[in-house]
């Protein structure tokens, strides 16, 4: 190159560039159209070759801005405008002025003071036109960094308002916390109400297929209706399932038509009633309904199956029935717990005994309750203020107890304080109170645990009355011990005696039976009945209230059983070839013809025909007919078990338990 084009010595670039041409070297065609030795991109500020030295002496500075101009590598972007070099203060404009040659700045403008550069700072260089990122620079929360919020103002900078911070409201008609099919977007809930439902409020939560039932929406359970409850577009899913656990008692169940079926109930329960939801019978023990719909007892269900009434007992104030499984069940008074629910209370309905499954034979005495039990023991409960329980002690008990020593019995009995049993053997063991001799042993010491009765071994039946006693020998002879003021032992005295004596002329004897200082005897054959004792009440049913020291034969028709209570009034009850009759005290119509006049014999009617069992208690009587069990008299306690205490003259049904 001329040294004179190192020296600078022409002014005009045209000038300069055609003299400092060198003559020995051809010039390049990209050289001659761009009148520049080596261009480069615009603003680059550096020569392009810029890994060569270059001498910028010789390079002028045209718009005087002390910086030369790039095309002969210099770094002055723009060598006519001086206003534009490297160094420069890059000013926030939009006309993409670069003052400083670089076209990656475009000012620090930030009136906000955000930490962003407004947008309007703009500056353009051959990778495009660069700006500041702060769509608002007078909003310190509006940049691109901001979070949206719901205000109508595009916050973050990226050209769209309120974008995922709008909300949609539901009207919510039915007021179930779902809305329906009217809807508004908003920052807000509107103020005013639905269009559709006045008075109604907006919602952030839809979905609800019927917002005019309250019911309906979509975290609803779906039931059986034929309905949509959950708004899943289907219609009683899961609705057997539904009806089998909202029904009382139902296993399984089917949904059909928006109704539910019952395919099964939850054993024991049957599903009986029409119209009635689920299962409601419970067939374990509905005697109506008795393991089947259609099974009828007659007394009692059990275990769903009918536990029908085989022996009917009174005592002085309550009354048990044997059931043909061997369950008992009492009702009446309670107070000493002979009723053996383990509770003091009266029941005016039979209720159950507790722990008694295997009973063959009832009885009751005034205030306690024994019974013979599969396997010859006897257990007992009540009162026990003499011993009567046999349990050596004098505790009442409340439920069952076990007499001691007694494992073959065929018989037993309970008078007013004491009991006694009937052994295999033919011998009788008795216990309690003995104060006249009562207990056979030859003392008047009273027993708290069997006893046996002196010189008894062939007894084939045994009756306790309130102070005596009497056997059956086989023979067909009756013996009787203990009280005697009445001449209830029939010797024809009345002498008190601690060991069995002899009853003047009864012969051919069957069973016998000890009331309150009076004694029956029923003989086979068609015998008949004689009685002898205390006759005040007509008792005796001779037609007469004569006392008799020996036996006199009572009026009746072909007697088959006969039953009296250990204290009372003092009445007979018998099956006759008529049905039940009774005679005697009829205070409280415990007679049961339909008045409370005394009765000195059966002559009259029959009370009850088809009887298969009778009772006389203390102040009233029960028989058994057709399986129905049917009581009478005194019901102060609740001992005629018809769910009520007022007296009945006449039979009246007893609640099935």
């Amino acid at each position: 190159m001329p040294t004179f084009c190192k020296l600078g010595l022409f002014a005009s670039l045209v000038l300069f560039v055609a003299a400092c041409s060198d003559p020995a070297t051809p010039a390049d065609a990209s050289d001659l159209d761009s009148g520049a030795v080596d261009s480069g991109p615009v603003d680059s500020g550096v020569p392009v070759d810029s890994g060569v030295p270059v001498d910028l002496a010789g390079c002028p500075d045209v718009d005087g801005d002390g910086h030369a101009s790039n095309e002969c590598g210099g770094d002055d972007c723009d060598d006519g405008d001086a206003a534009r070099y490297p160094g420069n203060a890059e000013a926030c404009d939009a006309a993409n002025h670069d003052e400083d040659c670089n076209s990656a700045t475009f000012g620090t403008r930030d009136d906000d003071a955000d930490g962003h550069v407004d947008a309007m700072c703009c500056n353009s260089g051959p990778g495009g036109t660069t700006c500041g990122d702060d769509c608002d620079d007078t909003r310190s929360g509006v940049h691109p960094d901001a979070p949206e919020v719901c205000n109508g103002i595009d916050d973050d900078c990226d050209a769209m308002i309120d974008e995922g911070v709008l909300a949609t409201f539901y009207a919510d008609c039915d007021g179930d916390g779902y809305g329906g099919a009217e809807s508004v977007v908003g920052c807000a809930a509107p103020t005013a109400s639905p269009a559709t439902c006045p008075g109604a409020l907006w919602i952030g939560v839809g979905g609800d297929c019927n917002d005019a039932r309250a019911v309906t929406h979509p975290t609803a359970s779906e039931t059986c209706n034929g309905v949509d409850d959950d708004c899943d577009t289907v219609t009683d899913n899961g609705g057997d399932a539904w009806c089998a656990s909202s029904l009382p008692r139902v296993a399984t169940a089917s949904c059909t038509a928006g109704a539910c079926s019952i395919t099964t109930c939850t054993t024991p329960y049957l599903d009986c009633a029409a119209g009635t939801a689920g299962c409601e019978t419970d067939g374990a023990t509905d005697a109506d309904h008795c393991g089947t719909c259609s099974r009828v007892c007659d007394f009692r269900c059990r275990a769903s199956t009918c536990d029908d009434a085989v022996e009917i007992r009174a005592g002085g104030v309550f009354t048990c029935v044997r059931g043909a499984s061997g369950s008992v069940v009492c009702w009446g008074q309670n107070g000493n717990g002979q009723l053996g629910d383990g509770t003091t209370t009266a029941r005016t309905r039979p209720t159950p005994v507790i722990g008694i499954a295997d009973a063959i034979a009832l009885a009751p005495g005034n205030e306690h309750m024994c019974v013979l039990r599969a396997g010859g023991t006897v257990s007992c409960w009540g009162k026990n203020s003499a011993g009567q329980l046999g349990d050596g002690t004098m505790t009442d008990r409340r439920t069952p107890v076990a007499v001691p020593g007694i494992t073959n019995a065929v018989e037993v009995d309970a008078g007013d304080f004491h009991t006694c049993a009937r052994l295999a053997t033919g011998s009788v063991m008795c216990w309690g109170g003995a104060g006249v001799g009562v207990l056979g042993d030859g003392t008047t010491t009273p027993r708290m645990t069997p006893t046996a009765v002196s010189g008894l071994t062939n007894a084939i039946a045994v009756a306790t009355g309130r102070t005596h006693t009497c056997a059956v020998r086989s023979t067909g002879a009756v013996a009787c011990w203990g009280g005697n003021i009445f001449g209830q032992l029939g010797d024809g005295t009345m002498t008190a005696r601690t060991m069995p004596t002899a009853v003047t002329g009864v012969t051919g004897a069957v069973d016998v039976v000890a009331g309150d200082s009076f004694t029956c005897t029923l003989l086979g054959a068609g015998g008949g009945i004689r009685c002898w004792g205390t006759n005040t009440r007509g008792q005796l049913g001779d037609g007469t209230i004569t006392q008799r020291l020996t036996a006199t034969a009572a009026i009746g028709r072909g007697t088959t059983a006969i039953a009296t209570a250990p204290l009372g009034q003092g009445h007979v009850c018998a099956i006759t070839s008529s049905g039940a009759e009774c005679w005697g005290a009829n205070s409280f119509g415990q007679v049961g013809d339909g008045t409370t006049t005394d009765r000195r014999g059966g002559l009259g009617a029959a009370i009850l025909l088809g009887v298969d069992g009778v009772a006389a208690g203390g102040y009233h009587s029960c028989a058994l007919a057709f399986g129905t069990v049917l009581c009478w008299g005194a019901n102060s306690d609740g001992r005629l078990g018809d769910g009520t205490t007022m007296d009945q003259w006449g039979p009246t049904t007893v609640i099935r338990p």
